[in-house]
């Protein structure tokens, strides 16, 4: 018994065949076998849990087979199928070979035989969800079941509950009470029968409380034409939909329309299911009962509707019901289908077909047969009385036939309404279109319709093909040739009274190539024949190089064997064109013809400078700035020379020049040197000729050095030399300008004998202080004098000393600069340079400092709004030894003010970015006033001078 067992158990696992196929109590077997050996079996088809949560089990069917194409997936359907397989009819006269004409109609065919045609009422089944009786209140007619628990609850003083469950015979078992038989009593009169029971043993209890806490589950039988048929354990609640669900649905030959519900043998019970789904109707969704048998019966009449442009769909009709009926249940036919020529397709019993052609109300009239097949066609375009017109139009698209059916009526109509330009676009061919009806095919000449030379008698239907000029004929253009131009665009829109002076601003020129050291001639030579490599494909621009070659930086580098500038010939061009089947040739002079007027698709040919000019240079060295070979012309003189060298140095000797110059003479190429005066040539601005060098000399012993420093927020920092009496905008100049974040209201200037004579000044103030000290410290008390005055001065002269130790002057001359160049040359700020002088610019500071006698120094952001007692108070306040009345603001250029308060409102426009707040020592003392004004004005000074120090940043 016990092996048997085993082989249930290993057949429920690996067989195929579903649960239904067992009895009740072998399915309970089968769970306690696994429940032993395997564990539970989980199943679709168990009994449910008392604590259910609401699931939404819905799957989607989009009714669509897919097909793998080229590693893509493609849904199949009718209007898919055609998408693929239809080409836009853009240009008529595109030609398609007969051969490819078949094989699109095959394709067509093949896919078309693979659509699947959705059922109606197919996709109800894709919703899995079912009741959850806990989750509704119990009605009161539910009949009570076997298996079915109650709970009960009795409140006399103390509570009663107990839990008891319906047993086999139908009876309850309460404790202290007695036995209740309950089987065939609904949940209404089961509940008055306990009441009453419980009463007589509890007389004087105050309520009690029935209630349902676990239904029981029941057993159907669904069979018929179901995806799988068998028994199924569902819950109390479950109607036919629940267990038509849990079966899978309905098979393609089953009926949705005549589902059968038998109980103790006996049909008691037939649901349409396109009630439920259609109409919302659930009536007739009986609840079903322990032991019910659910059939569904197979299909009877089944029709094909395909309506109008909506895929096929099956239906079902039941015996006496008519087409008008269906349409009803698809709410009418298709609005953008006619209602004329519907096709019906009926298969008869001795296996052939008959297709007839109905308008709908002779369909109505026919009674219909299982099998029939219906296809409402959509509207046609000669319903709509139109035409189309469509290609090179500015709003393509249907127009309605004109009245007399003329197409110079219909366009001249479009004409009136938008205008010549916007009917037809730019580009528009008026020598040729075309009109086509199905395959006939007419072309006439649109300019000759317009103008009322020919005309074409329209139909509903007809297409008007407007085309553009690039689709009859090639788009006419120039083509640019020769080594400056950029090689991947050498074609250019050619336009009607196109000129020569107009290539210059179109053909895209470039200038500098890369010689590739890839060829044989041009390995060891350095004499480059740059058209000779240019013809073979030795010649490159930058971008071309990497991109053709796929190559990194460093391949390319290394390739590269030489990198030249080249220029463009603006001069002369070659053109070579067609005319009258013989090509000719033209060399035009930009210059002296540029209105020469071109033809499409000439070729020209621009050329380099080099290529068709003689090379001319002259040398220049010695005392210039760029001393070299320079390029020159016929009218370059000394003075045009000397410019491209960046001009004389400071150290050039006018009275004397080199010359050395080259003629010929007896054929012969000879050298002639000529010693010059240079202040002589300058003036007569002598002429330079090819070939020409000039050297000019020094000045004897010249050793002079001068140096300037330039940092911070400048395009070029660093040390430069300067000349005599050069000016600081020069400097700024040649150091490439500020930067844009450059903060120049705080730029730093320093000389170095001004710190010298501010060093010098601090300290014989300080020794003529520490002197009067000591003299102050030895001297008696006269009458009226504090000797606590005396030492705190004492004190003060001290502290004098050691701020004057860590504060060292670094010779700071204020100044302003400007961005505007011109403006700061014409300024007193234009200083001129001295040996040493430092500029420093620092960056944009968008900070206040506050220092000196205050609770917390510190650095705060610039506010606009801020005035300078806000940030002093944003600094913990003043000290009781600051002094009020001497509070300093030392601006970001050095520039110190005295803070003046009005009682009224503060002028936050005192302060600015990169300004310092100095609060200094009050001195409070009445002992030798001279005395005291000087050790103030020094604490004032040094006070302003860290201040000061503070705005320099890295100096």
């Amino acid at each position: 018994m016990q092996f048997q067992k085993i082989l249930i158990l290993i057949f429920f696992i690996t067989s195929s065949i579903s649960a239904q196929n067992f009895t009740y109590e072998q399915l309970q077997m089968i769970k306690e076998m696994s429940s032993k050996y395997n564990g539970n079996i989980n199943s679709k088809n168990e009994i449910l849990d008392k604590n259910q949560t609401i699931k939404n089990d819905i799957s989607i069917d989009n009714g669509d087979d897919e097909i793998k194409n080229d590693n893509k997936k493609y849904k199949i359907s009718e209007k898919n199928i055609k998408n693929r397989i239809e080409k836009k009819d853009i240009n008529p006269l595109n030609y398609e070979k007969s051969e490819e004409k078949l094989k699109n109609i095959s394709k067509y065919n093949k896919l078309q035989s693979r659509v699947k045609i959705k059922k109606y009422g197919e996709q109800f089944f894709n919703n899995k969800n079912q009741i959850n009786p806990y989750s509704i209140p119990t009605p009161s007619n539910y009949l009570l079941s076997n298996g079915d628990k109650l709970s009960i609850s009795i409140y006399n003083g103390s509570t009663y509950e107990h839990t008891v469950k319906i047993d086999r015979d139908g009876k309850i078992t309460i404790p202290k009470i007695g036995n209740l038989k309950l089987i065939g009593l609904n949940f209404e009169e089961a509940k008055k029968k306990i009441i009453q029971k419980c009463k007589q043993s509890f007389p004087n209890s105050r309520s009690i409380i029935v209630e349902i806490s676990e239904y029981s589950s029941l057993q159907v039988n669904v069979s018929g034409f179901v995806t799988s048929p068998g028994f199924y354990n569902l819950n109390s609640f479950s109607t036919i939909k629940e267990a038509l669900i849990m079966s899978g649905g309905i098979t393609k030959n089953g009926s949705y329309r005549n589902i059968l519900l038998k109980r103790h043998g006996k049909v008691i019970h037939s649901f349409d299911l396109y009630r439920l789904i259609r109409y919302g109707d659930s009536s007739q969704d009986t609840v079903l009962r322990n032991g019910d048998t659910l059939i569904v019966a197979p299909l009877q009449k089944e029709i094909t509707l395909k309506n109008g442009d909506e895929e096929a769909v099956i239906y079902e009709l039941k015996k006496g019901e008519s087409y008008k009926l269906l349409f009803y249940l698809i709410n009418g036919i298709n609005p953008k289908a006619s209602s004329e020529g519907i096709k019906l397709t009926r298969y008869n019993r001795n296996r052939n077909i008959k297709i007839l052609t109905l308008n709908l109300e002779q369909l109505y009239n026919t009674n219909p047969k299982h099998g029939d097949e219906i296809e409402i066609f959509l509207l046609t375009p000669l319903s709509a009385e139109s035409v189309i017109i469509t290609g090179n139009v500015v709003n393509p698209g249907k127009r309605a036939l004109p009245s007399d059916k003329k197409l110079s009526t219909l366009l001249k109509q479009e004409i009136k309404r938008f205008g010549k330009k916007g009917v037809f676009l730019d580009t528009t061919n008026y020598d040729f279109a075309l009109v086509k009806n199905d395959n006939r095919v007419k072309p006439f000449n649109l300019k000759n319709i317009l103008d009322n030379l020919e005309d074409i008698t329209l139909k509903s239907g007809d297409k008007v093909f407007i085309f553009n000029k690039n689709q009859i004929k090639e788009n006419p253009y120039i083509y640019a040739n020769g080594i400056v131009v950029n090689p991947k665009k050498r074609k250019y829109q050619y336009y009607k009274g196109m000129k020569v002076k107009n290539l210059f601003n179109i053909v895209n020129f470039r200038s500098e190539i890369f010689i590739i050291r890839d060829n044989e001639d041009n390995k060891n030579n350095k004499n480059y024949d740059i058209d000779k490599l240019y013809k073979l494909g030795k010649i490159w621009t930058k971008d071309e190089y990497l991109t053709e070659n796929n190559m990194t930086k460093e391949e390319e580098l290394s390739k590269i064997l030489k990198r030249e500038k080249i220029y463009l010939d603006k001069n002369k061009i070659r053109l070579e064109r067609l005319e009258d089947g013989r090509k000719k040739v033209f060399t035009i002079d930009a210059r002296k013809n540029p209105n020469f007027e071109l033809k499409a698709f000439d070729n020209i040919t621009f050329f380099r400078y080099e290529l068709t000019h003689n090379k001319q240079e002259a040398i220049i060295s010695g005392e210039v700035f760029l001393p070299g070979t320079y390029d020159i012309t016929n009218d370059t003189t000394i003075n045009d020379l000397i410019k491209l060298a960046g001009g004389i140095t400071k150290k050039a000797m006018f009275d004397r020049v080199e010359l050395i110059r080259y003629f010929i003479k007896n054929n012969y190429r000879q050298r002639e040197v000529k010693q010059l005066n240079l202040k002589e040539i300058l003036a007569s601005n002598m002429k330079i000729l090819p070939d020409d060098e000039i050297k000019i000399f020094p000045i004897a012993n010249w050793n002079e050095k001068k140096y300037v420093t330039i940092n911070g927020a400048i395009k070029f920092p660093g040390t430069y030399a300067i000349e005599q009496g050069e000016k600081l905008s020069s400097i700024i100049k040649r150091a490439g300008g500020f930067l844009d974040n450059a903060f120049i209201e705080g730029a730093v200037f320093t000389r170095e004998d001004v710190r010298k004579k501010q060093e010098k000044r601090m300290k014989e103030v300080l020794q003529k202080l520490k002197i009067k000290s000591i003299q102050l410290s030895s001297a008696s008390t006269t009458f009226g004098e504090d000797k606590g005055d005396k030492l705190q001065m004492v004190a003060a002269i001290k502290q004098l000393e050691e701020q004057a130790n860590s504060i060292k002057p670094i010779g700071r001359v204020s100044i302003k600069l400007f961005f505007d160049e011109q403006k700061f040359q014409k300024s007193s700020y234009n200083l001129t340079l001295k040996e040493n002088d430092k500029l420093f610019i620092p960056t944009i500071d968008d900070t206040v400092t506050v220092m000196g006698e205050i609770l917390s120094p510190n650095t705060f952001v610039y506010l606009e709004d801020n005035g300078v007692m806000d940030y002093i108070n944003d600094a913990g306040g003043l000290n009781e030894t600051a002094d009020k009345e001497h509070i300093y603001i030392v601006k970001a250029n050095g520039v110190a003010k005295k803070y003046k308060k009005n009682y009224f409102f503060e002028d936050s426009g005192d302060i600015f970015k990169g300004d310092t707040i100095v609060v200094p020592l009050k001195l409070d003392t009445f002992s030798n006033m001279k005395m005291a004004k000087d050790v103030t004005s020094i604490l004032y000074q040094l006070a302003i001078t860290a201040a000061s120090l503070h705005t320099v940043g890295a100096i």
